[in-house]
């Protein structure tokens, strides 16, 4: 090295450690823009109970692979994890890559990827490991899955399980293909809830099937419905009592001896679903949960469960720490507690889906730490979105509410440490919220979402508080005799049709309410949702209403027991406009093999798909064997197309398959050009006596712009069905068994 070049070195390194030092003297970390959320400082942890350890995370390498046409190839994007911001960067191989901070754990995580105008465009599934991980359509396809709220409700071990039952199903291929269209088409409206609504919930249907895949039957409509849902007091032994919460939430127990001595219990709730033998939609396997015994003498006692939100006490909001002797406020209770409980266990539910940080088993630790983390008109209004709007607005709601207080929650969790996970965690957060609330939108308009995910159901509709009295005489309990039980009455709302346009007459029904005393009940509804009651108090359950607009609304119907006290539910609605309705062809195969069960069990799936028809909606009914046969042209009246099913018999024949899809585009070609067209055709054997070909039916189909819905019933060809499904932009379903079949139509008319 010539001596020049050595003076500039010693030069520049004399340079660098001014500007370290510089550097180091403002606090080691440069100044960046920062969420700055005016609230008061929470206290320190409790010097008993150390603070949570932070999560160890890890550097990833992502690799960004999209189609080849897509403009998003070309945009200037970022990648958002819990932790990190990252802009993605071409190499000297022609890579679009970048580094990004992940949870060092093998549990699956989510990422954003925004735009040049950091809008959020969509959800990647990531799992860190040795090798370079990849946002694709398939890891695009895996995160709609991982943050679908039945799935968010399983274990991790059986949410990996889950997913890989989700990639071996036969519509998860045909998300990914859509996707990847979406991709090159158009990339930025991917989740747009008003203009590609067939992404997610072709992504519900899909885990819909991967858990009837697992061996789930068809059920009711209400979480574990098969037990008690009473919250008890259980004599366990003389002079010992506990308490029983058979809820996916927690309740705070307040026991109280008839000289005003109270003992306080935060009672949590089950867990999750713990196994796939279980029913669609899911319900909850794991057995009721059971408080500590605590110790009684004889006398009567007044009980009271608290799910928490109790707007009537003041200072609902501060938790109650029992065994703590100074509370941070001397109006502290049981309900602040539960409430609390709830809330971190719904944040506890997403951190550890988009991050795998799970803060559950440390709840009470949090707690103990917790004062008031925000301010009481935000938890206030928390409060109101576990209690009076859709079950599934909780989740962004919930992530929203994170966004705003991340800070203090990081510094509740895991003390000073916490405040590392400050900006870039919120900025994650906002875009997430974003998403989420579009993904929301889409899965309200989704006729059996309503069949509500267990956990979202009893954040929102458990009951909030059950009191009763209690008396122990020898030992032994019992109810006293000498009051009566105050238990609110559980509400239930449903809507006939399930499919709603302008001027329909819809059918509010809440006639599966029940009340444990009361035998007379009282109803009043709200149809949008405005806060205003539309019918008043009155006996009758169910009344009938017309929407004059189109739009979304939350309907409500509150009922009131013979004890006043009152229970609500909920049912969001969607109104679409009469040009809207959907014209669809159901044709059936009837050739010799579909004899017997197989043709009645089609029959049923048919009428199944006819009931959940609106009053603009309209189909038509075609058979064939070797011949095809327009049994029923296109008709509104559902009398006259289950007849036309009842109508069909399977004699003998071959199968004219390519036939009888031609001739459903030829009826179809008959509706308006307006109306939304869909042909779906089931089929039990293989193509081999038709005049037109593959080729041909094909191209009318896509000249027609008509999806085509294949269901494959036992012996196919599922390549072809498959083929025609997914170049007509419809779906493919296969099932060995006919038992399947009512299932599938029912899903084919929830995407409709």
């Amino acid at each position: 090295m010539k001596p020049a070049g050595r003076w500039r070195l010693v030069f520049e390194l004399v340079l660098l450690g001014i500007i370290i030092a510089l550097f180091l003297s403002r606090g080691g970390e440069p100044e960046r823009e920062k969420v700055v959320i005016e609230h008061p400082k929470p206290p320190p942890p409790s010097p008993e109970l150390p603070p949570l350890s932070l999560p160890p995370t890890k550097s990833q390498d992502i690799e960004i692979l999209f189609p080849e046409g897509s403009n998003l190839n070309d945009e200037s994007l970022r990648v958002l994890t819990f932790y990190s911001q990252s802009l993605v960067s071409t190499n000297g191989e022609g890579k679009r890559t970048c580094s990004v901070i992940l949870t060092d754990t093998t549990t699956g995580q989510i990422v954003v990827l925004s735009d040049s105008e950091d809008r959020p465009l969509f959800f990647s599934y990531i799992e860190v490991g040795s090798e370079t991980a990849t946002v694709s359509s398939e890891s695009i396809a895996k995160a709609l899955i991982w943050l679908n709220p039945y799935v968010m409700l399983l274990s991790t071990d059986r949410k990996k399980e889950f997913l890989d039952g989700v990639v071996e199903s036969t519509l998860f291929p045909q998300l990914v293909e859509r996707i990847s269209a979406l991709l090159v088409t158009d990339p930025k409206n991917l989740l747009n809830p008003e203009i590609h609504p067939e992404i997610v919930k072709t992504a519900f249907a899909t885990v819909k099937e991967t858990f009837e895949n697992f061996g789930i039957k068809a059920g009711g409509d209400n979480p574990d419905t098969t037990k008690s849902r009473d919250l008890r007091v259980l004599d366990k032994s003389e002079n010992g009592v506990s308490f029983e919460n058979p809820y996916m939430v927690s309740y705070g127990v307040e026991w109280i001896d008839m000289l005003g001595k109270k003992t306080y219990i935060l009672l949590p709730g089950k867990k999750e679903i713990a196994t796939f033998g279980l029913q669609w939609p899911p319900v909850v396997t794991t057995p009721s949960r059971e408080s500590d015994t605590i110790t009684v003498d004889d006398g009567t006692y007044k009980v009271i469960f608290y799910k928490g939100f109790n707007t009537r006490i003041p200072h609902w909001w501060d938790p109650y720490i029992p065994g703590r002797t100074t509370q941070f406020s001397s109006e502290a209770t049981i309900v602040g507690t539960s409430s609390w409980h709830n809330i971190l266990m719904t944040v506890d539910m997403i951190t550890g889906t988009v991050a795998g940080v799970e803060i559950a088993g440390n709840i009470m630790d949090i707690l103990i730490q917790t004062a008031k983390v925000a301010d009481a008109d935000q938890l206030y209004k928390l409060a109101l979105v576990f209690h009076s709007k859709n079950h599934l607005e909780i989740l962004p709601n919930v992530i929203g509410f994170m966004k705003d207080y991340w800070k203090q929650l990081a510094y509740s969790i895991w003390g000073e440490e916490g405040g590392s996970l400050g900006t870039d965690t919120v900025v994650f957060l906002k875009q997430s919220e974003i998403l989420m609330n579009d993904i929301t939108h889409i899965l309200a308009s989704v006729e059996w979402v309503n069949r509500h995910p267990p956990f979202l159901w009893d954040l929102a509709f458990a009951p909030w508080k059950v009191e009763y009295w209690i008396k122990q005489t020898d030992g032994v309990i019992e109810r006293s005799e000498e009051f009566k039980p105050l238990i609110p009455p559980i509400a239930s709302l449903s809507i006939s049709p399930a499919k709603l346009y302008v001027g329909d007459i819809v059918t509010f029904d809440a006639s599966g309410s029940r009340d444990l005393q009361s035998k007379e009940l009282k109803y009043r509804f709200d149809f949008d949702g405005d806060g205003k009651w539309d019918r008043d108090w009155s006996p009758e359950s169910k009344v009938i209403a017309k929407y004059q607009n189109s739009g979304s609304y939350t309907a409500k119907v509150e009922v009131m027991d013979e004890d006043g006290l009152t229970g609500s539910a909920n049912y969001y609605i969607v109104v679409h406009d009469q040009i809207q309705g959907v014209s669809a062809v159901l044709v059936i195969d009837k050739s010799g093999s579909m004899r017997g069960k197989p043709l009645m069990d089609a029959k049923i799936g048919a009428k199944t798909f006819i009931g959940y028809m609106g009053s603009f909606d309209r189909a038509s009914i075609i058979s064939f064997d070797d011949e095809v046969t327009v049994i029923q042209p296109f008709t509104d009246s559902r009398e006259l197309l289950t007849t036309a099913v009842d109508d069909i018999n399977a004699l003998a024949g071959l199968t004219a398959f390519f036939d009888a899809i031609n001739a459903a585009i030829t009826e179809i070609k008959k509706e308006g050009l307006k109306r939304k067209k869909v042909i779906i055709v089931l089929t039990d054997g293989v193509e081999n006596s038709s005049y037109v070909d593959y080729e041909t039916i094909l191209e009318l189909a896509q000249k027609e712009r008509v999806p085509i819905y294949t269901i494959g019933l036992g012996k196919v060809d599922r390549i072809t069905l498959h083929q025609i499904a997914r170049e007509t932009k419809g779906l493919y379903f296969y099932t060995p068994t006919s038992k399947q079949l009512k299932s599938i139509y029912h899903t084919i008319a929830g995407i409709q």
